[in-house]
C-alpha cells in the first residue's frame, strides 16, 4: 500500500497509488504479423531485431531509467531514442528543450541511471 500524498489542496487529486498499479503495458487489439509493413522500408520483425541489436549496442537493461534528448527523426532517432529503450524494457524519460538549470535535479528526480543524447546546451 503506498501511503497518500499529505497536503495536498482540496482541488488536486492523489493519483499515484492508482497509477503504479498499471504497468506499462501493450497488448495490441489484434495480432500483428511478422512480416507486416512496421516504419519506413522496414517490416515489423526487422524493426523488432534492429531495436533489440540496438538496446545491446547501446547497453541498455530492463533496470535503467534513460534520459533521452535524441530527436525521434526516422529512421535512426526513433529507433535509438524510443525503440531500443522499449525493446530492453528499460523505462523512458523524453526530454524535449531541456532546461539547463534543472538539469541535474531531473536527473535525480527522475532516477536516472542512463543517458542518451547530450544535456542541455
Amino acid at each position: 500500500v503506498i501511503a497518500p500524498v499529505r497536503g495536498l489542496p482540496d482541488c488536486a487529486v492523489d493519483y499515484v497509488g492508482d497509477i503504479r498499479a498499471h504497468g506499462d503495458d501493450f497488448d495490441p487489439l489484434l495480432p500483428v504479423a511478422g512480416d507486416d509493413p512496421a516504419l519506413l522500408d522496414l517490416s515489423v520483425d526487422e524493426l523488432v531485431a534492429r531495436a533489440r541489436q540496438r538496446a545491446a549496442d547501446l547497453d541498455l537493461a530492463e533496470s535503467d531509467r534513460v534520459l533521452s534528448t535524441l530527436d525521434w527523426s526516422l529512421p535512426d532517432g526513433v529507433v535509438d531514442g524510443l525503440l531500443a529503450v522499449l525493446a530492453a524494457r528499460a523505462s523512458l524519460v523524453q526530454a524535449a528543450n531541456p532546461d539547463p538549470q534543472r538539469w541535474d535535479r531531473r536527473r535525480s528526480d527522475e532516477r536516472i541511471t542512463r543517458q542518451l543524447g547530450a544535456g542541455p546546451a
